[in-house]
């Protein structure tokens, strides 16, 4: 995946400039970034990576649009949306597992919580019964 941020000397001619509308971060990402959503580095904001036109794209020697009647293996880029595809599959799948752990760990607190309230509830009936027997002690 393109680096959102690189180090000012590594900044190329192919580099997307760009400004994180959030904070005012001045970041930088290859061309291949355009249009991705990324989090900025700074206030952690989400920002979405501007695309170019295709005049902007030829200046910076190259279009992302295939050729008409272009196969697969001659769209520019093809493996990075390849790879870009199967990371996505990889995140949405521990996603996926995360928000099943989660799951299970609020059915966890859950259980808790309610074992706490129970415990408080006998706690209570625990300290009223010895106040009364406290009392009739007393008046005995």
């Amino acid at each position: 995946m393109p680096s959102p941020t690189p180090e000012p000397e590594s900044f190329s001619d192919d580099d997307l400039l760009f400004t994180c509308p959030h904070c005012g971060k001045n970041m930088a990402i290859e061309k291949q970034g355009m249009g991705l959503t990324i989090q900025c580095p700074d206030c952690r904001g989400l920002v979405k990576v501007p695309e170019l036109s295709e005049a902007e794209l030829e200046r910076l020697g190259g279009s992302h649009a295939p050729a008409p009647g272009a196969q697969p293996e001659e769209i520019p880029h093809i493996d990075f949306l390849r790879d870009l595809c199967e990371r996505i599959q990889g995140v949405q799948k521990k996603y996926g597992e995360i928000e099943s752990r989660f799951s299970r760990q609020q059915e966890a607190v859950q259980a808790l919580q309610e074992e706490v309230h129970s415990l408080q509830e006998t706690m209570e009936t625990l300290t009223r019964q010895m106040s009364e027997s406290a009392s009739a002690a007393l008046s005995s």
